[in-house]
């Protein structure tokens, strides 16, 4: 008969030991988020903020209502960036600074033919494009209001609260 070492035994024991303890190490490496995959970071420019900070006009107003104010702005600033991206996205680029004045009321300078005639499209197509262009202003800004709520109807508030902060 075969006389089994206990030396022999602790080996195997330790070597299935080891390979299960790689195995684990291994299907947890494969599962990790590596650097903050699932987080989106914030910069804090310090530069910018100084800027911006520069540029407030100088008011009576109280710290809360500056502070208000300016996230509304913010808010505002972000569905510009976010409609300007997606018209760049798509290659219309032109067409948006083209119409992007209907967004601030400056749209009475130049008039809708006028503005046809240099994107190619009629007075009613720019009409459509205008009216597309300000219904996703309205989605992308109720959007950036909803990231900050934790529902619709708390986004609702939000958005009349943003409006009377503008006027």
């Amino acid at each position: 008969m075969h006389k089994v070492s206990p030396e022999k035994g602790r080996f195997r024991t330790w070597l299935l030991n080891c390979m299960k303890h790689f195995l684990l190490n291994e299907w947890k490496k494969a599962k990790r988020i590596r650097r903050g995959g699932e987080y989106h970071f914030v910069s804090l420019n310090a530069d910018e903020a100084e800027d911006r900070y520069r540029k407030e006009p100088a008011d009576n107003m109280s710290a809360d209502r500056i502070y208000e104010r300016r996230w509304a702005l913010t808010v505002i600033e972000n569905a510009l960036d976010r409609l300007e991206s997606e018209y760049a996205a798509n290659g219309r680029e032109s067409l948006y600074a083209l119409i992007k004045g209907a967004l601030t009321g400056r749209e009475e300078k130049t008039n809708y033919a006028t503005i046809g005639g240099r994107a190619g499209l009629s007075e009613g197509g720019v009409k459509t494009a205008v009216h597309r262009l300000r219904k996703r202003y309205r989605e992308l800004i109720r959007a950036t209001v909803l990231e900050t709520v934790a529902s619709g109807s708390q986004a609702d508030e939000e958005l009349r609260h943003l409006m009377s902060v503008l006027n």
